[in-house]
Parts: C-alpha cells; sequence; structure tokens
C-alpha cells in the first residue's frame, strides 16, 4: 500500500491544562468536546472515543502558588460539529458548569470554569 513508518514522527499527544478544580474543568470539557474519561483509576485525563483528537490532562495548580497561576498559559480551542448537534453541545457543557460568552450564527464562545474557552461551530 506504499505505507512506511516515520520514527521521528510524535506517537502520543496530550494537552496539559493546569487548573485549580481537576473535577470541574474534566467535567466542562468532556461535554464540551464530547469526549470521555480515561478509565484508568487515579488519573484526570479525557480522551476522544475515536482517538483522533489529543488526550486532555488536568493537572492540579495549587492555589497558594501565586507566581505559577500569574504565568500558566490560556487556551482557546476550536470545535467544529454538525449543525444539528451543536445546541445540544453547548447546552451540554453549559450544563457541566460552562459559561457562554458570545453567539453568533452557528457559532458560541463558551467558557471553562477556569476562563478557558471553547468556540463551537456548527457545520
Amino acid at each position: 500500500m506504499g505505507a512506511s513508518a516515520d520514527p521521528a514522527l510524535p506517537r502520543f499527544v496530550q494537552l496539559v491544562l493546569d487548573v485549580l478544580d481537576p473535577v470541574a474543568a474534566r467535567a466542562f470539557w468532556t461535554a464540551a468536546l464530547g469526549y470521555v474519561p480515561d478509565r484508568r483509576v487515579a488519573v484526570t485525563d479525557i480522551v476522544d472515543p475515536r482517538r483522533l483528537g489529543p488526550v486532555l490532562v488536568f493537572q492540579d495548580l495549587d492555589p497558594a502558588d501565586a507566581e505559577r497561576r500569574a504565568q500558566r498559559n490560556r487556551i482557546h480551542l476550536d470545535l467544529t460539529v454538525p449543525s444539528d448537534a451543536a445546541a445540544a453541545r453547548v447546552r451540554a457543557a453549559v450544563a457541566a458548569g460552562g459559561t457562554a460568552l458570545s453567539t453568533d450564527v452557528g457559532r458560541w464562545r463558551i467558557a471553562d470554569p477556569e476562563g478557558n474557552e471553547v468556540m463551537i461551530r456548527g457545520e
């Protein structure tokens, strides 16, 4: 078939979010992305059930560590879903602790409990 392995390509990609409340962040991003919790015990990861998107990991951030909190990155994800599924995905994300920030035709901007945003688009 002409396929060949490239050992230089990444084998695994995960996105790590430093959060104050891993439980709340995990609930929001699970609902927003349609991901599922990792089945392993004692991990906060969520995974794409189709195994196409990156794993998201929620790393507990010490609220007393003001210096680290000040320098942590903010993230913004874009998510495109079928038009007839977009509104339900938005409702699920808000019900899971998200805040609706703005709405445009076919586009919703929502923030997780710590202010990170996702733009959900229906196409």
